[in-house]
């Protein structure tokens, strides 16, 4: 058996920009949703909430 029960994970394949909120701001509802799913985030509420949700998760203030 290899790998020694060692899980990987692969990285998103989207990149996630410059840090700005402007991306988030325009992203549809399904990249959202896709993009949450992938981080294991939850992908309940409206479009709005998600955005919210996004910039807070991903955007850190330097």
């Amino acid at each position: 058996m290899s790998g020694g029960g060692m899980e990987s994970y692969a990285r998103p394949s989207q990149k996630l920009g410059d840090g700005s909120s402007a991306e988030y701001e325009t992203m549809s509802e399904w990249k959202l949703d896709c993009l949450l799913a992938e981080y294991g985030l939850p992908v309940a509420g409206d479009v709005t909430h998600k955005r919210k949700f996004a910039m807070g998760a991903f955007l850190w203030s330097h």
